[in-house]
């Protein structure tokens, strides 16, 4: 009985066993190649053929590929004589430039058509979604929704959706859409009878977001941007702003990136409601101004010949048109920004009257640069713009210094003739011409004493000829007819001698990640001499005109820390195709053995000092507005300039001059900001110009402090608030607070400014693949770069 019973038991184990090994062999994923160019490969746990192998059917882990393309599913039914592919069960198909998710997917594997049932199109590039419960893929790159939604939320429930029926998707194109609802998460908001939006990540035309804002002095006020992508290379945006209290507005942007180069440019014209009223240079001399516009714009160019061509355009309608709208859509405050991205350059300030225009052109061959330039000045504060000095045009050449064979000799030098010109009568047009040609050759001797010392003298001369061509004897009396047109020469020679030396210590410290701090002191000795020449017979056109006599030592000594901080080691999880790039770096920083250290230069202090033997300083004539405005002391202000940047969380730059005559500081501009991990930050700036030897008349004094704090509340929230107080006056500049809501897919902006002459609040919405229209943002300036550590100053 017992035998029976243990024979049965052996006989069950083995036909489970063999169940076993028959059902894992059967497992083992099969394959297949399927028409296609390039051909589709089907992979799955099992795969039969029905109707004379017509009809494959792949169950189990489906996998169909062709290059980068691949189709997932549970099930797959394939017809060969239709290239007709049905795919079934959590179906996720992905391609280069988008994903589909759903849970019925047919389509045809020649002509990569199709239709999508209850499923989900993700567009990476630009975050968009689209979803419905039928979607066919028209094409390889477009899509129709019979009814569905578009959003670039995540999640299945939205914050906002684009809704409607007849929806028609093209990639790198738009959206379009009947009936069409802007839903957000509790309810509809907007209704469309047709919409059309963009679903690429490319620039492309359309309605930007409109801004909304409302001042005490501008009333209520709307913006509405249309932008304009002409083709791939040039766009338009047309900039129309309305202002219940000054009128419309209109300022249209015009950019490229051809031809060589890049520009950009803004033309705003507003027809003010309430114009003021501008006070010029002549006390009895008054205007309202009612067209208003501001012209501004730059370029950079660069020839096929090798010229490099920079343009700058500002031009405006009257001197408080610049600062009076500075914080609007398109005012000073963006320009200037978006300016200094661009091109690195900046607009004179929103209160200078002096607007320039230029044309700069420069080529360089070997040691030699020619430059060619054009120059118009537009002064804000007479309206004829009578007496402002242009010029037209600057023709230079410079040779960079450049060593003489067969001597220990270095030769430089620098060279401009200038063409200026002034009008005098805006009635009868009448111009007043000069001529200037300035040569100033050197020659330079740089030496090394005993290995220590590094010494350079070098000496030059200074030819000027000028031809006043027309010039006024007494250029401050108009009345003045005696004309000048006489040859003048003048000759100046001049030498300087810069004496320097290093001294360092290291210090092994071991904190963390700082092993040592090498501390290097250099001392610094200059001597200049500038010989001594009546000019006052000369043109005065600016101030080469009036070199002053020169016999001065500039000394000094500056501080450098550097620190030698070990690197962390590269760090990467595992060795699949995700970290494969990071696993090929470790791997090549470990065989090739590199130096684990780096080194920063956190901290530079400076302290310089002049002192000019000239006996007798050049003394102040206040009935001369052409005159210099300095005044010489026989001992200059102390300058101090300080660096600190330990880290990417803290840093702080300031330059200051102490004056031991008026026993007070005259000078201070301090940059202080700190960041912390989360992106909260706070930036201070101080800025202090006082003018103690120059009269009353002649004085622009100012005390300033800006700063700016901004508090992440939470991952979505956070808020800020800007300040400008004026030390000076005891008053406040301008004071703004922001609150802002950022999820993943949207945001919202409310800002309140309050200035002397202006009361404002605005809201600003900003929707992810739609954009945003802002203003009234206050960035502090791009972090400074750290100075560039010299192999001789590392520790």
């Amino acid at each position: 009985m017992n035998i029976r019973r243990n024979l049965l038991l052996c006989l069950v184990c083995l036909l489970v066993a063999v169940a076993f090994v028959s059902k894992t062999a059967l497992a083992q994923p099969v394959e297949i190649i399927i028409a296609g160019e390039p051909p589709w490969k089907i992979q799955a746990d099992e795969i039969a053929t029905e109707k004379k192998d017509q009809v494959y059917l792949a169950r189990g882990h489906v996998r169909m590929s062709r290059g980068d393309e691949f189709i997932q599913g549970d099930q797959a039914r394939y017809h060969a004589d239709t290239k007709m592919a049905e795919i079934r069960g959590r179906v996720v198909m992905s391609a280069a430039d988008f994903k589909i998710t759903c849970q019925r997917l047919v389509i045809n594997v020649e002509l990569n058509i199709g239709k999508i049932y209850d499923g989900t199109v993700f567009f990476p590039a630009n975050h968009y979604y689209i979803s419905g419960d039928e979607i066919e893929r028209t094409g390889p790159d477009t899509f129709l929704v019979i009814h569905g939604r578009a959003t670039t939320c995540d999640g299945p429930a939205p914050a906002w959706a684009l809704t409607g029926e007849n929806i028609t998707v093209e990639k790198e194109g738009y959206a379009t859409a009947r009936h069409a609802t802007f839903e957000t998460r509790l309810f509809p908001l907007l209704y469309f009878p047709w919409l059309k939006v963009p679903v690429k990540a490319q620039r492309q035309s359309g309605l930007l977001v409109p801004g909304l804002s409302n001042s005490t002095r501008d009333g209520f006020v709307f913006s509405q941007p249309f932008y304009w992508a002409v083709n791939d290379n040039k766009d338009l945006t047309l900039y129309l702003t309305y202002m219940t209290e000054r009128g419309l507005e209109s300022t249209l942007e015009g950019r490229y990136n051809d031809w060589g180069g890049k520009g950009t440019y803004r033309l705003t014209y507003l027809k003010d409601n309430k114009p003021p009223t501008i006070y010029y240079q002549n006390p009895k001399r008054s205007k309202v101004q009612e067209d208003r516009y501001w012209i501004r714009g730059m370029s950079d160019h660069k020839t096929s010949r090798g010229f490099e061509v920079k343009f700058d355009l500002d031009y405006a309608s009257d001197p408080k048109y610049l600062d009076e709208f500075s914080g609007s859509f398109t005012g000073y405050n963006a320009t200037r920004q978006q300016f200094l991205n661009e091109f690195g350059r900046e607009l004179a300030e929103p209160l200078d009257p002096l607007r320039r225009t230029t044309l700069q052109t420069a080529k360089s061959i070997n040691h030699q640069t020619l430059r060619f330039g054009l120059e118009y000045t537009q002064n804000l504060k007479d309206p004829n713009n009578l007496e402002t000095i242009q010029r037209l045009p600057r023709v230079g050449l410079d040779l960079t210094r450049q060593a003489i064979p067969g001597t220990p000799l270095y030769f430089s030098s620098v060279s401009e003739y200038t063409f200026f010109a002034r009008e005098t009568n805006s009635e009868t047009r009448l111009t007043e011409e000069g001529h200037r040609l300035d040569v100033h050759p050197r020659l330079h001797w740089p030496m090394n004493l005993g290995g220590y010392i590094q010494v350079e003298p070098s000496a030059g001369v200074r030819e000027t000829l000028y031809y006043p061509h027309g010039m006024r004897k007494n250029p401050t009396d108009p009345s003045d007819t005696d004309r000048d047109y006489r040859f003048y020469w003048r000759q100046l020679f001049d030498a300087t001698v810069e004496a320097s030396t290093s001294l360092s210590r290291v210090y092994d410290l071991d904190l963390g990640r700082i092993e040592r701090i090498k501390h290097r002191l250099k001392p610094e000795v200059t001597f200049s001499l500038v010989t001594e020449k009546d000019q006052r017979e000369l043109p005065y056109w600016d101030r080469v005109d009036r070199i002053s006599e020169r016999r001065q030592i500039r000394y000094g000594l500056v501080n450098y820390l550097v620190a030698k901080v070990r690197r962390e080691p590269p760090r990467f999880q595992s060795s699949d195709s995700s970290d494969a790039a990071a696993a090929a770096l470790a791997e090549e920083y470990v065989r090739e053995g590199r130096n684990d250290y780096e080194y920063q230069d956190f901290f530079k202090l400076g302290l310089h000092r002049v002192y000019d033997f000239v006996k007798e300083p050049a003394e102040l004539d206040e009935t001369d507005p052409l005159a210099p405005w300095e005044i010489h002391q026989p001992h200059s202000p102390w300058e101090i300039d300080l660096e600190l940047d330990f880290s990417p969380w803290f840093w702080v730059q300031a330059n200051s001059k102490y004056d031991t005559y008026a026993e007070h500081f005259t000078d201070h501009a301090v940059t202080a900001q700190v960041n912390d991990r989360r992106g909260d930050y706070l930036s201070l700036d101080y800025e202090l110009h006082l003018e103690p030897y120059l009269p009353e008349n002649r004085r622009f004094e100012y005390e300033e402090i800006r700063g700016l704090i901004n508090v992440v509340l939470d991952e979505e929230w956070s808020a800020g608030f800007w300040k400008r107080y004026s030390l000076a006056d005891h008053r406040d500049v301008e004071t703004a607070y922001y609150l802002k809501y950022q999820p993943q897919c949207w945001g919202l902006r409310l800002v309140y400014s309050d200035k002397p002459d202006d009361k404002s609040i605005a809201i600003f919405l900003s929707l992810l693949g739609l954009g945003e229209v802002g203003g009234f943002t206050h960035q502090t300036e791009s972090r400074p770069s750290t100075r560039v550590v010299r192999e001789e100053e590392r520790p």
